[in-house]
């Protein structure tokens, strides 16, 4: 399906499109778990990449080419081929990415097999409609065909796709007899896969052992006494030194805190502000306040558990609210033996677009926020998870929360 777009972006586009896919597909913010492309489509390989790109494609395809741009104007003038505008493509994955999906479920209802028909039917459609010319057989192809009208029936009669497809122990044998012989020095064999397997079972059962403990901050950054923190962001802003978005929360954290006087008491004289890169939350995420993570910036985006008072202010998804990360830190008092007082996260809020252009605040099943200038700090137990959240490639200050992470 991708090689079929490139296709399609050539020829009503020319090569400006695939450049632009391929900078939007690099410049994909960071989530744990999710690779990243700098080197552009070409570099994507394995059926592993393609699952990762099914997860953003959304994002990267949504707005891609102006339908008015003058220069799709005069290949459309030339070109004999239905023209296909930018919000169908979009449409298009977005319903391949939901059937995706769904065709993950270990459970089927009535309910949900109606609902799974519906998306093949329309997706399929869709597709061969849409991308049939590219393909040498007008995609005439045997699993095109059994995906559109078998697998419902044989869902219905063997249960999900997961109990009676190959695939699944095509991907075991690849990753518990195929990497390891490649590995291997090709001298007995079956000795060196054996012993790789076990090496791997090791290290995933250590690994879930040692978990790390929620609340717990790593990766320290600076110490800076309350009463000098004022002189240390002169001197910062000076030496121009830290990240913009690192150096946008130290200038607000002051004002921020001073609002939280009420909940937490501070001694500015003895207390101290230390920050650091990461820290662990209760969904045992890893969040990120980092100006260099392996030469890379992450700032992550995460949901917060708002109170009853402050939810009023803001748009929720279920009593939830987004917002940037910008520092990660605690306070603490070298008098009580550096034992925390407060350990907080600096945020920038998201809040959901208003309706305009015809967008609803939801477009193909995504959150439309936008980026305020509004921050506060929160205690770090109120984050409930690391949210992936990426930019409206096309809109200003525009950004989709990314549910297709799977």
């Amino acid at each position: 399906m991708l090689e079929y777009t490139q296709d399609l972006l050539i020829e009503q586009c020319g090569n400006y499109a695939i450049e632009e896919f391929n900078n939007r597909l690099a410049a994909i913010p960071k989530f744990t778990g999710l690779k990243i492309f700098n080197n552009g489509i070409t570099s994507v390989q394995t059926a592993d990449e393609y699952r990762m790109i099914i997860k953003v494609i959304i994002s990267i395809v949504d707005g891609l080419f102006d339908d008015n741009d003058s220069r799709i104007i005069e290949r459309r003038s030339k070109n004999k081929n239905p023209y296909i505008s930018s919000t169908r493509l979009t449409s298009v994955y977005f319903f391949f990415v939901h059937m995706y999906i769904m065709s993950r479920n270990e459970e089927f209802s009535e309910e949900d097999l109606i609902k799974f028909e519906d998306l093949i039917t329309i997706w399929s459609c869709e597709f061969v409609e849409i991308f049939s010319r590219f393909s040498p057989s007008e995609l005439k192809l045997p699993k095109l065909h059994s995906w559109r009208y078998h697998v419902v029936p044989a869902i219905c009669q063997f249960d999900s796709i997961n109990s009676f497809t190959t695939e699944t122990f095509e991907t075991l044998h690849k990753y518990y007899v195929k990497i390891p012989y490649r590995k291997s020095n090709k001298k007995e064999v079956m000795n060196q896969i054996l012993n790789k397997v076990r090496q791997k079972a090791l290290i995933e059962s250590t690994t879930k052992s040692v978990k790390q403990k929620v609340g717990q901050l790593s990766s320290k950054l600076y110490d800076i006494r309350f009463s000098a923190f004022e002189n240390h962001l002169e001197i910062f802003q000076q030496l121009e030194i830290l990240n913009p978005l690192q150096l946008e929360g130290m200038e607000n954290l002051l004002d921020s805190l001073n609002k939280l006087k009420d909940d937490i008491l501070l001694d500015k004289v003895d207390s101290f502000i230390r920050l650091y890169k990461s820290a662990t939350i209760k969904s045992a995420d890893i969040i990120h306040a980092d100006p260099s993570y392996n030469k890379v910036p992450w700032f992550s985006d995460v949901a917060i558990v708002m109170d009853t008072t402050n939810a009023t202010n803001y748009t929720t998804d279920q009593g939830m609210c987004f917002g940037k990360v910008l520092l990660l830190g605690e306070i603490f008092s070298k008098s009580s033996h550096n034992t925390a007082k407060f350990i907080f996260a600096m945020v920038k809020w998201y809040d959901y677009c208003e309706q305009d252009d015809n967008e609803d605040s939801e477009i193909y099943g995504c959150p439309r926020l936008t980026l305020l200038k509004e921050y506060d700090v929160v205690p770090l137990e109120s984050i409930e998870q690391a949210v992936h959240i990426i930019p409206r490639f096309h809109k200003t200050n525009q950004f989709l929360m990314n549910r297709n992470i799977f």
